[in-house]
């Protein structure tokens, strides 16, 4: 049994990924989300290039593609290999604001 604070659901959502530090962009999708985290799906180019950060633990930004004018800090927890060049990434939720929150509800209540 799983110990989560909230939980999960499927939701394949397209999102931005603004890696650091020059905030380079990656398209992927999202694999499921609750309110305090995300999976991404991610391919072997986007995983080398957050390995490659210098600084630990990994942060980076994502952006919902409907909702592309609020970035959600996020923390690497997570990096499972699927396949050569398919990837998981589970990811925590930092610094979530009100206007966050309130946007995670809303996404999260559309799927259900």
């Amino acid at each position: 049994m799983e110990a989560r604070l909230h939980p999960r659901k499927n939701i394949h959502a397209s999102i931005r990924l603004l890696a650091d530090p020059e905030q380079q962009r990656f398209d992927t999708t999202s694999t499921n989300l609750s309110m305090s985290g995300i999976q991404i799906a991610a391919n072997k180019e986007l995983v080398d290039h957050l390995l490659k950060q210098q600084t630990r633990p990994i942060h980076f930004d994502i952006l919902f593609d409907t909702y592309d004018s609020l970035p959600f800090r996020c923390r690497l927890i997570v990096n499972r290999r699927q396949s050569h060049d398919e990837f998981l990434l589970g990811c925590k939720f930092i610094q979530l604001s009100d206007e966050h929150l309130e946007l995670l509800t809303r996404i999260l209540d559309q799927q259900a």
